[in-house]
């Protein structure tokens, strides 16, 4: 039955209505001048369908009060709306969904993104929610990128797995850089990042950033502050240095000589800002060490850069102060705790320094050597004139 006139005696309802108390499998449409489905409720599943006379529940199944919302353009793209999953509901802890979809697309492509909340627990004494954000989602199935947790904490990324750990948590699996903060404006005044943690007054170690390996099972070391002083451990200073042709490999990021090998500046050229030499932006030039007792020793070999996200050609790391090695011999003698390490004969390898020499570390360790072999000697770095023990 439609009706296209009301009597006048219902045109003013005061009390309850009830349209198919019989509860038939039969339909509700409500008709404007421009759409036939301005208002429908499916009669055999219950959906809602708001411009719309196929409120698809895109998988989702019947009883799941799903509304679907068509576009004002009616290009079938719209929006489903799941108020409460029913009894039968695998996820029975769902307070509410929201599905953007493209239905004139098809297969893996045709639902876009999704909003869900979720109660904390299926219980009425917790009814906190988690808000779900989701993508990609077909036929039903989608996959977070998003949730924010009944207490606040955050956990987002591509890669995120649902746990909750911390606070804010960002999980990604990403060919690049995970983050990046861009504080644009041309001047000075544009800061970046500034952390607010620890104790009020700075006393005990406050940790300030942690740094671990990929999969977050070995600790690298810290940042940590404690009373105006900040300390970063363990830590290598280096600088960026340039090698010979001959011994760097552009597309390679394998170390171009061993660990520790000594290197000495050659010249010195300046990186470039709008095809000028900046200021401070100073890059060494260096070779394996070629004499004893060499002044121009600048640090010893740490790896290549050649990897490095700015895509350098020739870029490796000079370590030049804190925690490392040198590669050294047994020209001077064995080496004892607090010996410098100075350059010797032998290209790129280091000696005991028997004299006033300019050294690149201090030895942290005894090391005996059994003939002419080189050894990994653990040092201090540090460029400084340096004067032998006399006891």
């Amino acid at each position: 039955m439609a009706l296209t006139t009301v009597p006048v005696e219902l045109a003013n309802l005061d009390g309850a209505v009830t349209v198919n108390e019989s509860s038939a499998d039969v339909d509700f449409r409500i008709e404007s001048d421009t759409n036939a489905n301005s208002l429908f409720l499916e009669g055999s599943t219950s959906h809602i369908g708001l411009g719309t006379g196929s409120p698809d529940d895109n998988g989702f199944g019947a009883g799941h009060g799903i509304l679907a919302v068509a576009s004002a353009t009616g290009s079938a793209k719209t929006a489903m709306l799941n108020l409460m999953g029913d009894g039968n509901d695998t996820d029975a802890t769902r307070v509410a969904s929201v599905f953007f979809n493209d239905q004139s697309a098809t297969g893996a492509g045709k639902t876009l993104a999704g909003v869900e909340a979720y109660r904390a627990s299926n219980h009425a004494t917790d009814p906190g929610a988690d808000l779900v954000l989701s993508t990609n989602v077909s036929g039903g199935s989608y996959t977070q990128r998003m949730r924010i947790f009944a207490d606040g904490s955050v956990g987002l990324g591509p890669n995120w797995n649902g746990t909750k750990d911390s606070s804010f948590k960002v999980m990604a699996d990403q060919s690049g850089w995970m983050s990046v903060f861009h504080n644009s404006g041309n001047d000075n005044n544009r800061y970046g990042i500034k952390l607010g943690i620890g104790n009020n007054a700075a006393s005990g170690t406050n940790y300030a950033m942690g740094f671990d390996n990929g999969n977050l099972t070995a600790n690298q070391g810290y940042i940590t502050f404690s009373g105006g002083t900040v300390t970063y451990g363990a830590f290598t200073a280096h600088h960026p240095c340039v090698i010979p042709d001959a011994d760097n490999d552009p597309d390679s990021s394998e170390n171009a000589y061993p660990y520790g090998t000594l290197l000495e500046t050659t010249s010195l050229s300046y990186t470039q800002t709008e095809e000028t030499d900046t200021e401070r932006g100073i890059r060494y030039n260096v070779q394996k060490s070629s004499g004893a007792y060499s002044k121009k020793v600048l640090g010893a070999y740490g790896s290549s850069m050649n990897d490095a996200p700015h895509n350098p050609d020739n870029e490796h790391q000079a370590l030049i102060l804190g925690d490392g090695h040198i590669l050294c011999n047994n020209e001077k003698g064995n080496i004892s705790v607090g010996d410098g390490i100075c350059t010797s004969t032998t290209a790129g390898i280091g000696m005991k320094a028997d004299k006033m020499a300019m050294i690149i570390g201090i030895a942290q360790e005894d090391v005996t050597f059994s003939g002419s072999e080189t050894k990994l000697v653990a040092v201090q770095y540090g460029l400084q004139q340096f004067t032998p023990w006399t006891d």
